[in-house]
């Protein structure tokens, strides 16, 4: 296949930007590919061989910790059918109430009073043929004369009849009174709410019961009664035992009724709800540990663990998709709302560098596990993984980056090590949360040393989200203090998160700084201070020293007034003209003496053109080799633009009759401000310079004098490439004119001392003039 060549008409940059553009993307889908096998490879954890794992023999000591890679659940049938035994067993008595109970007995009563006052007779009268009376017959015929006479007299007091009633009544309310206590247990209550039999209402209702005590046998509750007659109803006469005894027997019945349907019901429903007994590890989980004797069942998960490793090309394959689909969303994320990044194919690359380099993390984590590089107990393995330091990405992003990208990044970072540990609720929560945590923290800090200041809100919020998680999973007392080793696990893994974190960006930032020629707050801070570069400049053009010193108090105020960086806008002001070091005496704000003022009449208008526009190139040699920060060398090769050197122009025309002069020979070569921070330098620059010459008066004149440096510089072309608007240039001319206004503020004029005689030699001042001619 040939590819034909471009049409005649393309111009040549067209098909360069396209190849450039080809290029990139292909760059890019390099990088999308690199990630993606890299964080794959670090997704997928360190397996134990099957055949380690079948070397382990029933009764022998484990010659390593096994931890389980995935979910695994086996099945125990002998320990199923166990279960469900104990389950039937489990299953309380029903016993339904007994309501006619009561009324029989009520009835029998008052068929025994009846007879004892009308006579035996008249309760086997036709009229009064009933079960109430057939009992009160029976029970007045088993008695003895004695007994007979006794209870006769007893039943003559209306007030006894009534006691009798009322004792009856109290008895079946107060007295839960069953046939026998064969189902009945030993155990009379329970400590921990046990439901230990039902209660089953006439209208169908259950009532748990979670005590024995109410329970009595109907032979309980009559010896009971019998003992009550004699000794309150019949004062204390041993003589009325027997009759006691026979009343009791007659009125007293049961009214609770075993029900075994009810209970059968309940045992179906139990072995319904009894599920096959497994056993289950979750994800890490130890399933042995080195040193421990090996049991059965324990065998049993190590060969069903290693028929399940045999083939983990699905588990590779399910965790390709996850990260293919994790990246896709960040690649994504950045092309749309991140442009200069994903533009930027070296910062692309770094960036994706520390996501893969978090991901590795936890893989490192995960093999230190596996090879009992990390000491294995249920409660360091199941909190271990957070210890990954999520944290580092949000402080390295938002320091280098910024912090909307920052919080995705964390995002991210925490769902492939949610891969990594299965997704664990409290890892992931924990872990974003905390990353989030310190990125809210750098966000605006000033200095290296507040890095530091992370780590205790990280560990701190860690902590305290940890037991927050641990409440919800564990809302009992009792769970939650079984749940006390992961705790502390979790506490000290954090601990440990913290520190990475901390240490790891501190580490990085610096390097990456250099490698990415990224300018971080902390660089600027660091070079704003008293630069080498900057004592040179002092020592060898002073006035220049101070020149770029004002430039940048007009500057940094101006750049507060936009939003624009000011910090970076006062850095690199101070170094804008470093570049007169190499010829200072050729800059008015350098030329101190009549020889330093003569120095252009003596060379061509072109020649000190060329020395002039050349302080620009010098410049930005020396940043480079003084390694000044790649953001400040655009302040440096646009501060001045292309904009003309009017005065060497003028008069080179005027020397030159035949006008062949050029004005592109005596313009700045750029490039024009590519940004609206290099536009304020630049106005900043030139309002200082020019104010330097001129007897501003009156705040009126200065706002005049500031507005027609900004006109002559946005008419001469000098902000047709970056985005400063015309909002943006009223806000910087009253910023201007702020500052210039307290920079040339009105001094005193203090009269000379006619008394004072100075001797030869020392300077003759007899004459003070005032700065400024006009009150302003």
């Amino acid at each position: 296949m040939t590819v034909s060549p471009p049409p005649p008409d393309m111009p040549a940059a067209r098909v360069k930007k396209g190849f450039d553009n080809t290029r990139q993307t292909f760059i890019r889908v390099l990088l999308f590919i690199a990630a993606l096998l890299l964080i794959t490879l670090g997704s997928v954890p360190p397996r134990p061989s099957p055949e380690r794992l079948l070397n382990e023999e029933v009764g022998e000591p484990a010659s390593r910790t096994v931890l389980a890679p995935f979910p695994l659940k086996i099945i125990d049938q002998q320990e199923t059918d166990r279960v469900r035994t104990e389950a039937r067993e489990k299953v309380p008595p029903t016993y339904a109430r007994r309501t006619e109970a009561f009324d029989q007995s009520h009835q029998t009563w008052r068929a025994i009073v009846h007879g004892c006052l009308e006579g035996e007779r008249s309760l086997s009268s036709a009229d009064h043929i009933l079960p109430a009376s057939e009992s009160a017959l029976r029970f007045m015929k088993d008695l003895n004369r004695a007994d007979t006479d006794l209870l006769k007299k007893k039943v003559s007091d209306p007030a006894w009849r009534e006691a009798i009633q009322a004792k009856l009544a109290r008895t079946y309310q107060e007295n839960d009174i069953v046939e026998n206590l064969d189902k009945v247990s030993t155990e009379k209550s329970s400590s921990k709410n046990t439901v230990l039999w039902r209660l089953r209402e006439p209208d169908g209702s259950l009532k748990d019961r979670v005590s024995w005590v109410s329970i009595s046998s109907v032979t309980q509750q009559r010896e009971i009664w019998a003992r009550s007659l004699v000794e309150v109803d019949f004062g204390g006469d041993e003589k009325a035992r027997t009759l006691a005894a026979a009343l009791a027997k007659t009125l007293v019945e049961p009214n609770l009724k075993y029900d075994p349907a009810a209970v059968e019901h309940e045992m179906r429903l139990a072995l319904a709800s009894v599920k096959s007994v497994s056993m289950e590890f979750k994800q890490s989980q130890i399933i042995i540990m080195r040193g421990e004797i090996v049991t059965l069942d324990q065998k049993q998960a190590l060969l069903e663990l290693g028929k399940r490793m045999e083939s983990r090309l699905g588990e590779f394959l399910g965790r390709t998709i996850l990260v293919f689909g994790i990246l896709l969303i960040l690649f994504g994320y950045l092309k749309r709302i991140h442009k200069e990044m994903y533009q930027n194919l070296p910062r692309l690359g770094a960036y994706l560098a520390e996501i893969t380099l978090i991901a590795w993390c936890g893989f490192f984590v995960a093999w230190g596990v596996e090879f009992d590089a990390i000491q294995a107990t249920e409660g360091s393995i199941s909190q271990v993984g957070l210890v990954v330091p999520i944290a580092a990405i949000g402080i390295l992003v938002t320091l280098l980056e910024n912090s909307r990208l920052a919080l995705f990044s964390v995002i991210v970072s925490t769902f492939l090590i949610g891969i990594q540990f299965n997704w664990g609720f409290e890892i992931l929560l924990v872990l974003v949360l905390s990353g989030l945590v310190s990125v809210f923290h750098v966000t605006g800090i000033h200095r290296r040393s507040q890095i530091y200041l992370a780590f205790p809100w990280i560990f701190g919020t860690g902590i305290f989200l940890l037991l927050g998680v641990h409440l919800v999973m564990y809302p009992s007392m009792e769970a939650f203090t079984h749940s006390a080793d992961n705790l502390f696990w979790g506490v000290l893994w954090l601990g440990v998160n913290g520190l990475v974190s901390v240490g790891l960006a501190l580490l990085l930032l610096p390097i990456l700084e250099d490698l990415l020629g990224i300018t971080t707050i902390f660089k600027l801070r660091e070079i704003s201070t008293y630069h080498p570069l900057l004592r040179q400049l002092e020592e060898k053009a002073p006035g220049t020293y101070y020149h770029s010193l004002n430039v940048s108090a007009l500057a940094e105020s101006a750049a507060a007034a936009i939003g624009a960086n000011a910090l970076l806008v006062k850095v690199a002001a101070y170094y804008h003209d470093i570049g007169k070091m190499e010829k200072p005496n050729y800059f008015t704000e350098n030329q101190f003496t009549e020889e330093d003022r003569r120095k252009h009449s003596k060379i061509s208008p072109h020649m000190s053109c060329l020395i002039i526009r050349n302080h620009v190139k010098i410049g930005l040699e020396m940043a480079r080799e003084n390694r000044l920060p790649e953001a400040i060398l655009p302040f440096i090769a646009e501060h001045h633009g292309t904009t003309l050197l009017s005065f060497f122009y003028d008069q080179a025309r005027a020397e030159d009759p035949h006008g062949t002069v050029s004005p592109s020979d005596f313009r700045y070569p750029g490039p024009k401000p590519q940004t609206i921070e290099s536009a304020i330098v630049m106005l900043a620059d030139t309002i200082e310079a020019a104010s330097r010459s001129m007897k501003l008066v009156s705040e009126a004149e200065i706002r005049v004098f500031v507005k027609r440096m900004i006109n002559e510089k946005m008419i001469d072309g000098q902000f047709d490439e970056c985005n400063l608007t015309f909002r943006q240039m009223k806000l910087l001319s009253d910023s201007f004119t702020r500052t210039l206004r307290t920079m040339m503020h009105r001094r005193i004029a203090y009269p000379s001392n006619p008394d004072v005689n100075l001797s030869p030699g020392t300077v003759q001042d007899d004459k003070v003039q005032p700065l400024f001619n006009r009150g302003s």
